[in-house]
């Protein structure tokens, strides 16, 4: 159950805006976790779905 319910929060706090999180006080980077943010370059990301 504690699970699920921190699962919902997770994906309620990604919905929310920046400007959102700020006027709760959270910043984005506590909204996530510790999870890892991985960025892809557009371009790069074109060329690794062409090879699909």
């Amino acid at each position: 159950m504690r699970r699920y319910a921190r699962a919902r929060a997770r994906r309620t706090l990604a919905e929310l805006s920046d400007a959102q999180l700020e006027d709760a006080g959270i910043d984005r980077t506590v909204a996530r976790g510790n999870r890892p943010v991985l960025e892809v370059d557009a371009a790069l990301m074109r060329n690794l779905m062409s090879m699909r």
